[in-house]
């Protein structure tokens, strides 16, 4: 449970989590097993949410578990990540439409060159991460999987030409692996300097 308070008469963050932890042992008949929050193991458990503002309480479940910009591919980073979400947002952005070329000179990871790839194969996103809700006693399993095949279903799949270099060889290698992770890798240049998607 992660508790925050802002500017309310009710502050003691341990207070209220006592409380809430009280109320959901009155509504389902089961003392809740509390875990404090680790943000580097997301999906240990649910997360419930409980924010104070104003003296308002408002109680949410993080049904994503790993924040959405992680995508699910990038396991290799250089030095100066770019999130998954702001590649997306850039070509966007730049009005980039997948029937056009891409080159990306300064790649480094591939962040840029794969979510091209993505937008234009029509791989949906977060297609290749899993999610906190997957573990809920309530979740079907087969209505997901169908969800999933219907974002697919009838999109045009566009095979466009994306160069991605970079001067550094280690995250060019680091690129190809994450392209070959989001199911986008096709061919690559012997050089390694150079891959194309």
């Amino acid at each position: 449970m992660r508790v925050t308070c802002h500017k309310s008469r009710l502050h003691h963050t341990a207070g209220i989590t006592e409380r809430v932890a009280g109320a959901i042992d009155d509504r389902l008949g089961a003392e809740p097993h509390l875990v404090k929050f680790d943000e580097g193991n997301e999906f240990s458990s649910q997360l419930i949410i409980v924010r104070m503002v104003n003296d308002i309480c408002t109680v949410s479940l993080d049904t994503s578990g790993a924040l959405l910009y992680r995508r699910g591919y990038r396991l290799e980073t250089g030095k100066a990540p770019l999130r998954e979400t702001l590649g997306a947002g850039i070509l966007m952005a730049a009005g980039w439409e997948p029937t056009a070329p891409l080159v990306d000179p300064f790649c480094g990871s591939g962040t840029i060159a794969i979510e091209a790839a993505l937008m234009a194969m029509g791989i949906p996103t977060g297609g290749h991460r899993n999610f906190t809700f997957e573990k809920w006693p309530c979740f079907d399993k087969h209505k997901w999987e169908g969800i999933l095949a219907h974002s697919l279903k009838d999109k045009k799949v566009i095979r466009p030409l994306i160069h991605a270099s970079d001067r550094d060889e280690g995250v060019i290698q680091m690129a190809i692996n994450n392209a070959e992770r989001a199911g986008v890798s096709r061919t690559f240049n012997s050089q390694r300097r150079l891959f194309r998607l």
